[in-house]
């Protein structure tokens, strides 16, 4: 029953103002810098100017930003840009502590690769690092696999391992 009713605040939409655009930087920022020290200017200039391009390239048959709502209120976000004709990347996943638990990221992920096989994509990438669990186990039962992986040492004091993960549509 919790499910049920935590679900049926939840709302995925795409995005609609410059101030969606704000949330996702700050929520990444936020997210990121709390849970787990990426307070570097590197970090910070990675996610604005990210995003920034995002909404500079937008192509809405190409590129979506998709923001989850729970009870009206932005908590999380997705992206789909496009690298080349056949192949879309995954960018800016992120959830509110609040809003964990209950599904929301698989919705969120779901959406996004509907999203890319209704663009006529044939493969979607991501890079994630190798602390985010829960993230890592969302993208292998959506049936992400790792292809790449490589040491990163810009975005906190503590070095991580960066993965790009690949789904084959």
């Amino acid at each position: 029953m919790k499910n049920l009713e935590m679900n049926l605040g939840v709302v995925i939409r795409p995005y609609m103002s410059q101030a969606d655009v704000d949330f996702v930087i700050s929520g990444q920022l936020e997210l990121y810098k709390t849970e787990f020290g990426f307070d570097t200017l590197a970090w910070i200039s990675y996610v604005n100017d990210g995003v920034n391009e995002l909404m500079r390239k937008f192509h809405p048959a190409k590129d979506c930003l998709l923001i989850l709502e729970r009870g009206g209120v932005p908590a999380g976000s997705v992206a789909i840009t496009h690298d080349d004709e056949d192949t879309a990347r995954l960018r800016f996943l992120f959830i509110k502590q609040e809003a964990r638990g209950f599904g929301a990221g698989r919705r969120l992920v779901g959406t996004a690769v509907g999203f890319c096989r209704n663009s006529g994509y044939k493969r979607i990438c991501l890079w994630t690092f190798d602390q985010l669990d829960a993230a890592r186990h969302l993208y292998g039962s959506a049936g992400f696999r790792i292809t790449e992986t490589q040491r990163n040492e810009t975005w906190s004091d503590t070095p991580l391992l960066e993965e790009r993960w690949e789904l084959e549509l």
